[in-house]
């Protein structure tokens, strides 16, 4: 049996952080999106109030997944 890709394999770098409307995403160098994270744009509540990401936070860990690349 052949053995699995590597998730840096699969997936190219450099990942990348945007910022999407609602959050941020993180995606691979063929655009592949990776993982989304959701924080309130300024001035707006959230759907769960106290229980989500502040958009500095949402930034921070799209940032730290990015960085995982390599």
């Amino acid at each position: 049996m052949p053995e699995p890709l590597s998730i840096r394999d699969r997936f190219r770098g450099p990942w990348t952080a945007q910022e999407i409307p609602g959050g941020f995403r993180v995606v691979d160098a063929s655009a592949t999106t990776l993982a989304y994270l959701y924080a309130p744009a300024k001035g707006q509540e959230s759907v769960l109030p106290g229980r989500s990401l502040t958009r500095a936070e949402a930034k921070a860990i799209a940032a730290a997944i990015a960085a995982l690349s390599g």
